[in-house]
């Protein structure tokens, strides 16, 4: 493994913007995000048209729906306008899948 990345470094090009504009055409989505803290977190950094609703169902205690009840509350408080709300809720998919 150490070859090949010695190998491979010289070939790298470089970048033309920097690493984070990069990381920020990336989609996140709000599995992770049981606290409305987090979630503004994510949004903060990705922008709220590159977070989708999202849950870990059927993992979870009650078979993921609990996780699903928490997700969609840290939703609902967390310090965003209703437009992001609606895009995180639906419309980031609908945008994302032509519908």
């Amino acid at each position: 493994m150490t070859v090949v990345l010695r190998q491979a470094l010289p070939r790298r090009r470089k970048l033309s913007r920097p690493l984070g504009e990069y990381c920020r055409r990336f989609y996140s989505d709000t599995a992770i995000s049981y606290a409305p803290g987090t979630l503004e977190c994510g949004v903060g950094f990705f922008g709220d048209g590159q977070v989708l609703f999202g849950t870990d169902f059927p993992m979870g205690s009650a078979s993921g729906e609990q996780w699903t009840r928490d997700i969609v509350r840290a939703i609902e408080d967390a310090d965003l306008s209703a437009r992001s709300r609606e895009r995180i809720l639906g419309g980031n998919a609908k945008t994302m899948l032509g519908l």
